[in-house]
């Protein structure tokens, strides 16, 4: 994974969780979550030295956009669906926002929305996808019709070729979030 030897106090000489490890697919770094939750997310580069801190949080996946200007640090499964966005230009975070029981989760090709499902058999009841931008607004929201009918898979449509990457968007401010996530009461 490196190209150095690794210090004998290092945090990676303990035993830590390692919960994700994932490579920027357009740069030589990568992201590592580790630790006891809520979890670590650092930066590193090829020779593992740390190049920033993203903060802890309650994350098990690491989601780069296909052109790499984008992550998302995300928490599924057992986890209740936070999602965090970031640059990867500037490292700011993006956006801050829960996707409950999200069992799928894929970028588009053009790196600017994803989509984010509710799928069988992990999960058989409340099956639904949602396509949302990286905001965290929701764009399209597709529930499954009937509770007997189960949604087993979801997939973009790829194109010939990669797209070039998408514009980073302005973070949305506290209240935009809210207004643009309906609460259930």
């Amino acid at each position: 994974l490196c190209s150095r030897q690794i210090p004998h106090d290092s945090w990676y000489q303990r035993r830590v969780r390692v919960y994700s490890v994932e490579w920027n697919p357009s740069r030589d770094e990568f992201i590592v979550l580790y630790g006891f939750m809520p979890c670590r997310a650092t930066l590193f580069n090829t020779k593992c030295d740390p190049i920033h801190q993203f903060g802890d949080g309650h994350y098990n996946e690491i989601l780069f956009n296909p052109q790499g200007n984008m992550v998302g640090l995300c928490g599924f499964g057992n986890l209740r669906g936070k999602m965090k966005f970031f640059s990867m230009e500037n490292k700011k975070l993006l956006s801050d926002f829960t996707a409950p029981d999200t069992t799928y989760f894929e970028w588009s090709p053009s790196g600017d929305v994803f989509l984010a499902g509710t799928l069988s058999p992990r999960l058989r009841q409340d099956n639904e996808f949602k396509v949302w931008n990286v905001s965290g607004k929701i764009l399209l929201h597709q529930k499954v019709a009937t509770p007997e009918t189960q949604l087993w898979q979801l997939k973009w449509v790829q194109p010939p070729s990669v797209l070039p990457a998408p514009a980073i968007p302005r973070p949305l401010t506290t209240q935009e979030i809210a207004a643009s996530n309906p609460q259930a009461y």
